[in-house]
């Protein structure tokens, strides 16, 4: 018989990952994922393409090609703190986001290419 605390947690971590509040596991925990998808459908996915495969219509012909979210290989970085430098500064064909998405939205953007992989 399974104890009933067990499945008390179970529920409440569950309502919670359900509910958005779940941060994926390297981001802020206040990141928050729904806006990020939201930002990442008005500003990335025209090169990343809408399920993060690198396939957006100007991404098909970019060179080199953006980034492949579902394989979470960052080439310019390896911690989230380094990717929203990157986000922010651009490096070749990929602009810098800096003027456009304050760091707060940056960080949801990430939160929401985590659970890309």
């Amino acid at each position: 018989m399974i104890k009933r605390g067990f499945i008390l947690t179970f529920g409440i971590l569950g309502g919670l990952y359900l509910g958005g509040a779940y941060a994926p596991a390297g981001t802020s925990a206040a990141a928050n994922v729904s806006k990020g998808k939201k930002i990442y459908l008005q500003n990335c996915a025209t090169c990343h393409g809408r399920t993060g495969l690198a396939d957006g219509p100007t991404g098909k012909v970019l060179k080199p090609k953006p980034r492949d979210f579902s394989k979470a290989l960052f080439k310019y970085a390896k911690t989230d703190a380094e990717l929203v430098k990157f986000i922010q500064k651009g490096k070749g064909t990929m602009p810098g986001w800096q003027s456009t998405l304050s760091e707060a939205q940056i960080k949801d953007v990430l939160a929401f290419i985590h659970t890309l992989k």
